[in-house]
């Protein structure tokens, strides 16, 4: 999750903080809270720009600088997450020793922080560093930042799912790597969900339907958003406004739920060549309880049907009395896992089925 890097070196002048305040805020509320630890009290009907311009004329000492940041700090939402299984055939406590050998070439060099730690042969893998983007305004061109990488045995080798970010994709390239030169493997393979083989519109609406209502231990009751996508697009088509019409329409009908696969909106969809390219989704427990977690999963590329990845958006917990509650809260450790595995079991799962059964699931 990433914070704002508070560089004491820096002193930002009242543009910078008018800037910082005007790109995080959505609301007056975090605003009214840090003039209140200022012993400065407004209107809740204040406008917020008028609160923004004032707050910046503000004398800042390092102190108040650091409780402003502090109090504005808007978390990023759930970061999406990708897996590939490599064919590497070797024992967990390799992959931990070469996971530290990653560490000490890249620590100084990426100015990245590792924790690595290994629980029941899956290998767990926190980097913390600094991502600096000179595009943004000053007081955020610094934000510390973490990415995840958990390495699990498999029957075909081991599997590794990550943070969907290019650091942390080379540093999983670098670990199998080095994976591949301690075990002295001549080839080192790659698989994982990718439907671009598929040039059949509806076959690749039926991978995304098998893998939101195909997942272990629930049932899929609600799609809540959907996106979808062309194989092949005719550029500078007559038809493209009749395809935006169409693509309106979907828009009025995703809070159907499962029943939008039979609207004829949806089937007009699919009649125009269009496939699901991403959804997001709610899936009860059938475990009896009626707890509910929602999904979400997508394809960076998606007209080529690949780089697939996914999300859990949080779980709808029951109140003391049985009843549904209306949030939802987010989920971490075992649990999370737990769901991210069931969502890739899945994938897996309605790929083979789209390929008639095939195990040719490679890149």
């Amino acid at each position: 999750m990433a914070k704002y890097f508070k560089a004491s070196d820096y002193y930002p002048d009242d543009k910078d903080i008018f800037d910082f305040l005007d790109s995080q805020t959505r609301s007056i509320k975090p605003l009214l809270m840090f003039l209140k630890s200022r012993n400065i009290f407004s209107s809740k009907k204040s406008e917020k720009e008028n609160l923004q311009n004032y707050i910046s004329l503000l004398y800042f000492d390092w102190e108040s600088a650091n409780r402003l940041v502090d109090i504005i700090d808007i978390r990023e939402t759930e970061q999406k997450v990708r897996h590939s299984e490599f064919n590497i055939d070797t024992e967990s406590d390799v992959v931990h020793s070469t996971a530290n050998l990653i560490r000490n070439e890249r620590h100084e060099a990426k100015r990245e922080v590792y924790r690595i730690s290994t629980h029941n042969e899956e290998v767990d893998i926190h980097v913390t560093y600094l991502d600096i983007d000179t595009s943004k305004t000053r007081v955020l061109q610094k934000r510390e930042k973490e990415l995840h990488i958990t390495a699990s045995q498999t029957e075909g080798g081991w599997t590794f799912r990550h943070t969907d970010t290019e650091r942390a994709k080379n540093i999983v390239k670098h670990l199998v790597s080095k994976l591949g030169e301690a075990t002295n493997q001549e080839s080192v393979t790659e698989k994982s969900i990718d439907i671009g083989h598929i040039l059949d519109n509806t076959i690749r609406v039926s991978f995304f339907r098998n893998t939101m209502s195909g997942i272990e231990g629930f049932r899929l009751i609600d799609v809540t958003n959907i996106k979808v996508d062309r194989i092949a697009r005719v550029h500078q088509s007559d038809d493209e406004e009749d395809e935006e019409e169409l693509e309106e329409k979907l828009k009025k009908v995703v809070m159907y739920g499962v029943d939008l696969f039979t609207t004829v909106e949806f089937q007009e969809l699919v009649n125009q060549g269009f496939f699901i390219s991403g959804a997001q989704w709610k899936s009860e427990k059938t475990d009896g309880q009626g707890e509910r977690v929602e999904f979400s999963a997508n394809f960076n590329a998606p007209s080529e049907g690949k780089d697939f990845v996914y999300k859990v958006l949080g779980v709808y917990r029951l109140d003391d009395s049985g009843n549904l509650l209306q949030t939802k809260e987010k989920v971490y450790g075992t649990e999370k896992k737990a769901y991210l595995s069931a969502l890739e079991s899945s994938a897996h799962a309605a790929l083979r089925s789209v390929n008639g059964d095939s195990d040719d699931e490679t890149i």
